[in-house]
């Protein structure tokens, strides 16, 4: 006689089985609720902070970009290699300190031409409703309403530097490479917004936006093993990033909104 699993067992299976196919996009949905959730009740009274979380989330759905699902798929299979999983934390920490360091200086170029300038309140305003316009083209790019190409630099990472020099140390200059962020591919529009916000908000605010996108970026390579039981596989990796496209566009629909309702309390 065959068993007779209740209803409710049978969708927690197919839901369980969801989110083991798909584990980026079920972490992808988690992150970009909580996102909107802190988005929702910062903006009224700190929208920067806001911002903030908006920068983040913008810099976790870059994971299904070229240097993104490489790097996950390159560093997490490290942890297999000592029982500790010394290795990999290693080099998952200079990965994330060194891109944080030429993140934080690129967001801090960015914000001194509005520094030196004396921008105006009234500027800042002005500014933002262009920045809010790109915005809205954006998240209709992401929606697939319109089609265009982003402006970007087709290069990635070298993968030798982690056999020349060492896990920790290619590592390292992965992280300072791709925290540049405008020195290799670009999935999603988020960096440009952020960096459009850092133009109008001086150097202290662009270094903290800009370092907010990185460390999101980063978040996938700290959590894969948390979400998924095929972190020493990294041909599987690519294969579950990969799977996630479509939750990642809507993440950067969150992370855009996040940065769009905060530039619009500019005008309140």
């Amino acid at each position: 006689m065959a068993a007779v699993v209740p209803k409710s067992s049978e969708a927690s299976g197919a839901w369980t089985g969801s989110v083991g196919a798909r584990p980026y996009s079920a972490a992808t949905y988690v992150v970009s609720a909580i996102a909107l959730a802190l988005g929702a009740v910062l903006v009224p009274a700190t929208p920067f902070a806001a911002m903030v979380v908006g920068a983040l989330l913008c810099g976790w759905v870059e994971v299904d970009g070229a240097c993104g699902v490489s790097h996950v798929s390159a560093l997490t299979p490290l942890r297999a290699l000592d029982e500790r999983h010394v290795i990999w934390r290693r080099a998952i920490v200079a990965y994330t300190l060194s891109g944080l360091a030429t993140s934080f200086i690129v967001g801090g170029l960015l914000g001194v031409p509005a520094y030196l300038a004396g921008i105006t309140d009234n500027g800042i305003r002005y500014g933002a409703v262009v920045v809010m316009a790109a915005i809205a083209l954006l998240i209709a790019r992401e929606l697939r309403l319109v089609t265009f190409s982003l402006p970007e630099v087709d290069r990635q990472t070298q993968k030798m530097w982690a056999v020349e020099f060492g896990f920790t140390t290619g590592a390292a200059m992965w992280g300072a490479h791709i925290g540049l962020g405008f020195a290799t591919v670009v999935k999603h529009g988020g960096l440009y917004i952020v960096a459009a916000c850092a133009l109008l908000l001086g150097p202290v605010k662009g270094a903290v936006l800009m370092g907010a996108f990185w460390l999101g970026r980063t978040l996938p390579v700290w959590i894969t093993p948390l979400i998924t039981s095929c972190d020493r596989d990294g041909d599987r990796l690519i294969d579950l990033v990969g799977r996630s496209g479509v939750a990642l566009r809507y993440g950067a629909v969150a992370g855009l909104l996040c940065l769009a309702a905060a530039l619009g309390t500019l005008w309140i």
